[in-house]
């Protein structure tokens, strides 16, 4: 019988992840056009260098981001909504890039992530996570589109993973990122079942690595192709990644994951992605000192 760790108070969770979020999304929205976010340590109204300006009002739901080669930008919301501002706008067009029925959404199920295609240019390919609702229970998926101008071509995504279990109301991750070798890289939280982090035949609490057209790589750390373990994980113990980067100067991968909530224990963690790592989620949180797992 697999033990059951403690579940956190959840409605507090939900609401300090919500926070976490927001805030998240507005500081790299800030950042990425060079402005410094209200309250960031170092960033002032003073500072000369900066200016803090609204951009793109009436967002509501901004969690993520990308520009396209021609510098559009493409915001994606919660609600699973994709809009484009075109060079030097300040509004979204009319009509989304993408639009998906999130009627059925529950908790912080939704859209998490944007990634263009290295060739985007050329292919117009793009890869978004987000949570496929169905009345018989919503999953966590990944699906490739095919951009057509300033909207998406109907009939073109291309489903590359999805989890078969049913998502819980929190905790998705939900990370893109292409690695080393054009590798496709997915995070996916623990959705609140602690102890799944430490399992590797769950895709909770883990990173992920699938090839573009959505084939598993057979030197993945855990492949073992008929046996338990799902072969796409490349590292675990996460708690909730809800962000995750490759540097290709340095060649490290970084991952941020959210600390727990008892405040005693509770660290925010940015991890150096590691082939096989194990990060210590619930273990553990910040420097363990235990062998087996990576601080």
């Amino acid at each position: 019988m697999k033990t059951r760790f403690p579940r956190f108070n959840e409605p507090r969770a939900m609401a300090d992840v919500r926070r976490l979020l927001a805030r998240t999304a507005s500081i790299l929205l800030l950042a990425s056009l060079g402005c410094p976010a209200a309250g960031v340590p170092g960033a002032s109204a003073q500072t000369p260098e900066f200016s803090n300006e609204v951009v793109v009002p009436g967002i509501t739901a901004g969690l993520t981001m990308a520009f396209t080669p021609d510098g559009r930008m493409l915001v994606g919301e919660l609600t699973e909504k994709i809009w484009v501002i075109p060079p030097g706008g300040s509004a979204p067009l009319a009509k989304p890039f993408l639009a998906m029925d999130g009627s059925l959404l529950q908790g912080e199920q939704g859209l998490m992530d944007i990634l263009l295609d290295p060739n985007f240019a050329t292919n117009h390919w793009y890869y978004v996570f987000y949570t496929k609702t169905n009345p018989t229970g919503n999953h966590n998926r990944v699906s490739r589109f095919t951009a057509s101008g300033d909207t998406t071509l109907a009939g073109s995504e291309f489903l590359l993973w999805e989890d078969p279990v049913s998502a819980n109301l929190e905790h998705h991750g939900g990370a893109l990122f292409f690695g080393p070798g054009g590798k496709l890289f997915i995070t996916v939280g623990e959705q609140f079942y602690a102890e799944d982090a430490q399992l590797l035949n769950t895709y909770r609490g883990k990173l992920l690595r699938i090839n573009p057209d959505g084939t598993i790589p057979t030197d993945n750390p855990f492949y073992d192709g008929a046996g338990p373990n799902h072969d796409e994980i490349w590292a675990y113990g996460l708690r909730n990644p809800v962000r995750a980067s490759y540097d290709p100067v340095s060649g490290r991968i970084y991952i941020g994951d959210v600390g727990g909530n008892d405040s005693n224990t509770a660290k925010e963690e940015i991890n150096v992605g590691v082939a096989g790592a194990n990060y210590g989620w619930p273990l553990c949180e910040g420097v363990c000192g235990t062998p087996g797992l990576t601080d």
